[in-house]
C-alpha cells in the first residue's frame, strides 16, 4: 500500500496597520524604520496608504496633530504579530498604532 500524503495548505493572514506618526519627527525616516521593522518580522507589505498630516479628535503626548499611515499586510505566523505590537509600542515615532486582522 502506498502511504498518502496530505498536502499543507499554507495560508496568509491579512492585517491592516495604522499608525499616528508624530509629526515633528522626520517621515522619510520613520517610514523606513516601520518598512524594515514590519519585514524584519516576517510580514509582506502588500500596499500602503499615507493619509498625511490630520488634526487629532484629542490631543496625544501633547501633540494635535498627526500624520496618518495604513499598511496593508500579509503573514503566515500569527505569533510574530504579538512581537510587531511590542516593538512598535517601544518606539517613540509613534504616537498610536491600531493592528487588525483583515478579511
Amino acid at each position: 500500500m502506498k502511504s498518502q500524503k496530505t498536502k499543507k495548505t499554507t495560508t496568509q493572514n491579512t492585517y491592516e496597520l495604522l499608525l499616528i506618526i508624530d509629526p515633528e519627527k522626520k517621515e522619510n525616516e520613520v517610514m523606513k524604520a516601520v518598512k524594515k521593522l514590519i519585514e524584519d518580522f516576517g510580514f509582506s507589505i502588500k500596499s500602503e496608504d499615507i493619509w498625511g498630516l490630520r488634526t487629532l479628535a484629542y490631543i496625544i503626548k501633547k501633540k494635535n496633530q498627526g500624520r496618518y499611515v495604513v499598511f496593508y499586510l500579509e503573514t503566515q505566523s500569527t505569533q510574530k504579530v504579538v512581537e510587531l505590537k511590542k516593538e512598535l509600542r517601544m518606539n517613540e515615532s509613534i504616537m498610536r498604532f491600531v493592528l487588525v486582522k483583515g478579511k
